[in-house]
């Protein structure tokens, strides 16, 4: 039985483990597969999958469970970065705030304190390079070459 919370690879494990479990070919069409999808709460019931014939083995895949209610809202917060939780749960504001405090304590954004608007002359410079360079199509050339 396959148990967790929502949207971390339940049924694409479970189809996984079907797919190394056939036996033969003529198995392939009788067996059904979980349905997976990257939106949580896909998998609305519990449901069995046949992944061996010898011995016959059978894996059930559940809908993903939370506690009946989630107070902290950091841990909410995660769920929803993580795509546990619809970020509309939680609200987008309160999330973008939340990740934005993430990635400020991270050293992620002083990679990107360099660019300006600079970067989008050197951008412009290098397609007038490009279109000096490749002025024809030389495609013809090619073909001439080649008879």
């Amino acid at each position: 039985m396959l148990v967790g919370i929502p949207n971390v690879g339940k049924s694409a494990l479970a189809n996984s483990l079907h797919q190394i479990g056939r036996i033969s070919a003529a198995e392939k069409g009788r067996l059904k597969h979980a349905i997976v999808s990257p939106h949580p709460g896909e998998t609305k019931n519990i449901s069995g999958l046949k992944i061996a014939s010898h011995p016959s083995i059978y894996l059930l895949d559940t809908p993903g469970v939370f506690p009946a209610e989630i107070l902290d809202a950091e841990v909410c917060s995660n769920l929803a970065l993580t795509g546990a939780i619809r970020d509309c749960l939680v609200g987008e504001v309160d999330l973008a705030e939340y990740f934005l405090s993430i990635f400020n304590l991270s050293d992620e954004y002083k990679k990107w304190a360099n660019l300006s608007l600079s970067g989008a002359d050197d951008y412009s410079e290098l397609e007038r390079r490009q279109k000096r360079q490749y002025l024809t199509d030389h495609t013809q050339d090619f073909i001439v070459n080649k008879v």
